[in-house]
């Protein structure tokens, strides 16, 4: 499958897609591709991304994206395994399908789908005065979760934007946006992506009132950012 013209155009690498509901999962495809799952995409790229990424080719070697601008259409590598090496700073996450967020609307799929299967990424911070707070953005499914999926530990990249606590509003909005990955093995595999700050929401653990975030409110994610790693995905 071949991305359109214009896409081309525009990025050769794109990691910023998101499926409008989850997809099944394409044999043969890599999971951080949009070609990976079935189903109709939004593809836009950002610019101002923070890491650094190879591709591996047919035989072996892991080229920068710009070397490899049709990579994605190519055949996978013999014994398809992990093709893409990323260098970046990785966040602790948490997905949850509590009910407690699911009042929200924030992972609202259709009128078919029950509180329970409303994923939410959780990211854990403080707010100005000290007090614990949970960060929960709203997370789009490449492909359904199994319950199987929700006992490996999963890790977030920053995909477009800055976390930075002297951001200023015109230099990040409305970011940012967090790749959701999942450890398989001494590996990972892509699950979805999160929806933009602006629209995420803030959970007050001490008095358990979650309310919107306020427009202009500059959020914190020190306290799950992890350090800067060279990681594979598949």
């Amino acid at each position: 499958m071949v991305a359109p013209r214009s896409f081309r155009q525009c990025r050769p690498l794109c990691l910023t897609w998101r499926s409008w509901v989850p997809g099944k999962r394409r044999a043969g495809y890599p999971s951080w591709s949009w070609v990976g799952t079935t189903g109709p995409k939004r593809i836009k790229c950002y610019y101002g991304w923070d890491y650094v990424t190879h591709i591996r080719t047919t035989d072996g070697h892991w080229l920068p994206w710009e070397e490899q601008p049709e990579s994605r259409s190519d055949p996978l590598p013999v014994n398809f395994g992990p093709t893409l090496r990323l260098r970046a700073t990785l966040y602790t996450a948490s997905l949850s399908t509590n009910t407690k967020y699911a009042a929200t609307g924030i992972q609202y799929t259709g009128p078919d789908t029950k509180p329970e299967e409303k994923s939410v990424v959780v990211f854990q911070s403080t707010d100005g005065d000290g007090s614990e707070i949970e960060i929960v953005f709203k997370l789009w499914l490449d492909s359904e979760l199994t319950e199987s999926d929700l006992k490996n530990a999963f890790k977030a990249i920053l995909a477009y934007g800055s976390t930075r606590e002297d951001r200023d509003e015109p230099s990040y909005s409305p970011g940012p946006v967090f790749m959701i990955i999942q450890a398989v093995g001494h590996h990972y595999k892509r699950i979805g992506i999160t929806d933009h700050e602006y629209s995420c929401w803030i959970l007050e653990k001490r008095t358990g009132i979650l309310r919107e975030r306020p427009d202009g409110l500059v959020l914190s994610y020190e306290a799950c950012k992890g350090s800067e790693e060279t990681i594979y995905i598949e």
